[in-house]
């Protein structure tokens, strides 16, 4: 046993929230967290591992508190059901392993976390979490509490307990936000630094406004060869009148198979890599008001026209100025945020369990 916690873990797999709550539901088995400081050898089989998993017993120590192997478990559950479909055999055990040492370590933060929120002064009003909690219930059971009690029920769980999940959720990010949120600062100059130094993270694509005929291929014309395709010959019947004067929009209107024909065939602005490879070719090199010749593609065939261009450009400090303020108060408060994580364990007595996960009995 040492005393000495793994590596910061805060990813959201290890919130509790209701989607994991349903997953685990469909689990037959009771995870029940237990205080016995002795390991209980209560074990799960997993498709394609020979071992069964240890789910009960002491997973750690956070002064006079306790982590069970059961409460890793249930937090485990949802990546480890992803992992299962994924892995076998020796993969699937380093990876649980893996899963394991992360969630020991995330349960540990919350533990310290929660104990500097119960030490000080300002906390969430119960009145804020009942809200939330009737939220929940809304958007998660249609308003029908007694589905959620029926869930909680078969997971021999009190709707106290589930509550407090809430209220140890609610209170984390209280913290986060009171401590590692408001309080950062970026200065005017940081944010022009910043722009600077990576102004082509901020290129936009160039963009071509288009207006589009499509033509279905139904076959070969009546009476003619293979390479005298319908489509074509509806394009060229196209292209003839827009040479005599014919406005796009109405010939779209009446020939175009397309889904935007009600609207003149207008796509709007579009940059050409969501565009087939035929019409990037065949519309490279155009001016504005030009139109491509007949463009064959194994669905049909197109006949674009070039409404406006656009050259590709690096957005202006103005139109990014917020994006970069928030990338850099979200890095410098999770900085800030892992080093008082460490400060918490440095003050804190942890001890995490030398835990032989799997059994081969």
């Amino acid at each position: 046993m040492q005393k000495k916690a793994s590596k910061v873990f805060t990813k959201d797999f290890i919130s509790y929230n209701v989607s994991y709550l349903k997953a685990f539901s469909q689990i037959n088995m009771k995870l029940r967290t237990t205080t016995a400081t002795v390991i209980c050898l209560i074990c799960l089989a997993l498709p394609g591992l020979a071992e069964k998993m240890l789910i009960d017993g002491v997973a750690a120590r956070i002064n006079s508190d306790i982590i069970t192997i059961g409460e890793v478990a249930r937090m485990m559950l949802p990546m480890q059901q992803e992992l299962v479909g994924k892995y076998r055999g020796d993969a699937l055990r380093e990876k649980l392993l893996e899963l394991y040492s992360d969630t020991v370590n995330a349960l540990v933060e919350r533990r310290l976390i929660m104990a500097a929120y119960e030490e000080q002064d300002m906390q969430l009003p119960e009145w804020v979490i009942d809200e939330r909690i009737d939220e929940v219930i809304r958007e998660n059971f249609r308003g029908d509490k007694s589905e959620l009690m029926e869930i909680l029920a078969r997971e021999k769980m009190s709707f106290e307990e589930w509550r407090e999940t809430w209220r140890e959720r609610m209170g984390i990010a209280s913290m986060r936000s009171s401590f590692f949120g408001r309080t950062i600062n970026v200065s005017p100059e940081e944010l022009v630094e910043q722009y600077e130094a990576n102004r082509e993270k901020y290129l936009t694509a160039g963009k071509a406004k288009l207006k589009m005929i499509f033509l279905k291929d139904d076959g070969p014309v009546d009476g003619a060869d293979q390479e005298s395709r319908a489509g074509l010959a509806e394009a060229a019947i196209v292209i003839e009148k827009l040479k005599k004067g014919a406005a796009f929009s109405d010939l779209a209107r009446e020939y175009s198979d397309g889904n935007r024909a009600e609207s003149g065939g207008d796509w709007g602005w579009v940059e050409p890599g969501v565009l087939r490879k035929e019409i990037v070719a065949a519309i490279d090199g155009l001016k504005e008001g030009d139109v491509t010749d007949p463009v064959e593609t194994k669905q049909g065939v197109y006949i674009v026209k070039v409404e406006g261009l656009k050259d590709e450009r690096i957005k202006a400090y103005e139109d990014v100025r917020d994006k970069i303020e928030s990338e850099l108060r979200m890095k410098r408060s999770e900085v800030a945020y892992k080093a008082w994580i460490e400060r918490l364990k440095q003050d804190a007595y942890i001890e995490i369990a030398d835990v032989d996960l799997f059994s081969s009995q």
